[in-house]
This record gives C-alpha cells, sequence and structure tokens, in this order.
C-alpha cells in the first residue's frame, strides 16, 4: 500500500520536473528507493 504510494509520487515527480532518479533520490528516503527498486 505505501509502496505503491511511493512509485505514484515518484512517476509524479518525474513528470512534474523530469529531472529523474536524482531529484528522487534528494526528495525521498532510502529506504523507500530501496523498496521500490525491488519492484519490477
Amino acid at each position: 500500500m505505501l509502496v505503491r504510494e511511493v512509485v505514484r509520487w515518484k512517476a509524479v515527480r518525474r513528470e512534474a520536473d523530469g529531472a529523474g532518479s536524482a531529484a528522487d533520490r534528494g526528495a525521498i528516503p532510502r529506504s523507500g528507493d530501496a523498496e521500490t527498486a525491488a519492484l519490477p
């Protein structure tokens, strides 16, 4: 449930700034990135 929200948030942020992982890493805790990285 929480992981899905993080994935959706990251997708929205990626579209908004188009910066990609750089902005995501700065805004999201590493634990969140680790969880999303485990997803296909």
